[in-house]
């Protein structure tokens, strides 16, 4: 048995302590802690017997079969690949190429892609999980609906390749034939993230760094109760979603509420009837939430419960102080002393800091955690004073390993990390400003593209605006505006909407800023990653201005 920290050791001391604790609950059903390392146990037998390669797929949303494929995964000391079932099959092809993956464990609803995958020569077995099978009757309709005939299709082209589907269930019904003990890897999880840019890249994280995370965010919690619940929305293969939402409980000795798919009027009626102590999400989920007036109706008729609720962590985006104001107002007008709070954190390490209730400051990003450490560094990489602008570089006992691009290009931390966002701190209080890809270099001067977004938002028929850099032949780059109309019926005119937005513009900021070109589009049309953010790779084109 090794000494190490790990994910499935920290799991095992829980479920040996305190056998009869809730180890996650998925819809209506409670799973304790001593039947799921049971399966865990046996599962990580069977895989160890079958499996001689580094690292092993997961490409599961949130469910009971994930926790117990990630939690064997690091038991036999192989790194689990946390894959998107949503994503295209040739991302996914692209991700397993990048890890060479050569074993998946895969939901149903993943089944008919790896189908095509295997169909095209991707040399892979599949182990597999029916969604089905702990899923309340209300939503097995529409699952049905999209899975069709994947499960029978699979099976048959695993066949014709000499394979064979073996679902997990059918595993842990087994008596495992050697109890293996646990192994240790430095690379414990991989994470991928196309990030704001939209190329691939993978992230690699050790149990210990994911632990200690879990332990620094512990501190913050100071009115801790064993067996207390997260509500977990955000989906395993994000960072921010497994460490705070999935992995986190089990440190506190409480469990996870996992969703496999975010519905805002399932989790809104879950909030309002019997709120979890700890809510994890991303601003477009408690915006949804809040959007739908599922709360609202609770209040008004007093049906609404939330006494119990602790603490929300909002991260992976900027929020709304609205939004902020009118979830921590309803709670404390219901009872409750919890709160919702901000917070900054990255793929590469997460949380870096969290702010303290009922603080509001523009740019205000919280307290810097016990665990990590900050500077603020100039363009040549000179520290700056308090208040300053500069790099955020960051080291902290949970940073990443390593990262990996489709290019070959790998960024190994050497104690320090430069995570290309801009912005400054007093004391250990950190503001986030914008990130470094966002700024536009125009003629020797700095200007922020998010200012301009603003900016141009105040006019009374702009729903959106999204500003990216365009090359200019004699000052760099120049911002170029991509608007989003809040009805484009009420426009007939462009080019007087497209003057009057640069006087709004030139009235407000340095003439460096007026954009260089506008183009009306849809929100449609502007692509965003699956938690809401813009990717502003797609946005920045090759057009070339000519002064």
């Amino acid at each position: 048995m090794t000494d190490k920290t790990t994910l499935y050791g920290e799991f095992s001391l829980l479920a040996k302590a305190h056998p009869e604790y809730v180890c996650c609950k998925y819809f209506d059903k409670c799973f304790e802690y001593g039947d799921m390392l049971g399966k865990v146990d046996t599962l990580a037998d069977y895989l160890l017997s079958i499996c001689k390669d580094k690292n092993i797929g997961i490409i599961m949303p949130n469910c009971p079969d994930m926790l117990t494929a990630m939690y064997a995964v690091n038991k036999i000391g192989k790194t689990a690949v946390f894959l998107n079932p949503k994503s295209p099959v040739a991302e996914l092809k692209r991700a397993c190429g990048l890890c060479e993956i050569k074993l998946i464990i895969a939901s149903d609803i993943a089944f008919a892609k790896l189908e095509t995958m295997i169909t095209d020569g991707f040399d892979i077995d599949v182990i597999g999980s029916l969604l089905l099978d702990d899923m309340p009757l209300f939503f097995v309709p529409s699952i049905l609906k999209r899975k069709k005939n994947s499960t029978s299709r699979i099976k048959k082209t695993l066949t014709r390749n000499g394979k064979k589907l073996v679902f997990i269930k059918d595993i842990c019904k087994k008596t495992p034939s050697s109890h293996v003990d646990s192994r240790y890897t430095d690379e414990a999880v991989i994470i991928f993230s196309g990030g704001t840019g939209g190329s691939l890249k993978y992230i690699v994280h050790s149990s210990e760094g994911i632990i200690n995370s879990c332990r620094d965010c512990r501190k913050l919690l100071t009115k801790l109760k064993p067996e207390s619940a997260m509500l977990a929305v955000l989906p395993c293969f994000h960072i921010f979603g497994l460490i705070v939402g999935i992995i986190l409980p089990v440190v506190l000795e409480g469990y996870p509420v996992l969703y496999p798919f975010f519905h805002a009027k399932t989790v809104g009626k879950l909030m309002a009837n019997n709120c979890p102590e700890y809510i994890c999400a991303v601003p477009t989920i408690f915006e949804k939430i809040k959007n739908i007036g599922v709360l609202d109706r609770y209040e008004k008729s007093g049906r609404l419960n939330v006494k119990s609720f602790e603490w929300g962590f909002c991260g992976g985006d900027v929020v709304d102080s609205e939004v902020l104001s009118y979830y921590n107002d309803l709670f404390m007008r219901n009872g409750s002393s919890g709160f919702i709070s901000v917070g900054y954190g990255m793929s590469e390490c997460c949380p870096i800091s969290v702010c303290e209730k009922g603080v509001y400051e523009p740019m205000y990003v919280g307290i810097i955690q016990s665990m990590t450490s900050v500077k603020i560094l100039d363009e040549e990489n000179h520290e700056v004073e308090d208040g300053e602008l500069g790099e955020i570089v960051i080291s902290s006992d949970y940073l990443m390993l390593r990262t990996k691009d489709e290019n070959n290009q790998e960024i190994i931390p050497d104690g320090c990390y430069h995570t290309r966002d801009i912005g400054y701190k007093i004391g250990n209080r950190l503001y986030y400003k914008t990130r470094m890809r966002r700024i536009i270099k125009t003629s020797g001067h700095s200007i922020f593209a998010e200012e301009i977004e603003n900016l141009l938002k105040t006019h009374p028929a702009v729903a959106n605006a999204y500003v990216v850099p365009v090359a200019s032949e004699k000052r760099g780059f120049v911002p170029y505006a991509y608007i989003i109309l809040k009805d484009r019926s009420s426009v007939r005119d462009e080019a007087v909407l497209f003057r009057e937005l640069g006087d709004i513009v030139r009235s407000n900021m340095v003439a460096y800023g007026i954009p260089c070109g506008y183009e009306i589009c849809e929100e449609k049309d502007i692509e965003k990653t699956m938690l809401g953010k813009v990717v502003y790779g797609k946005l920045e084109n090759n057009m070339w201005h000519k002064d």
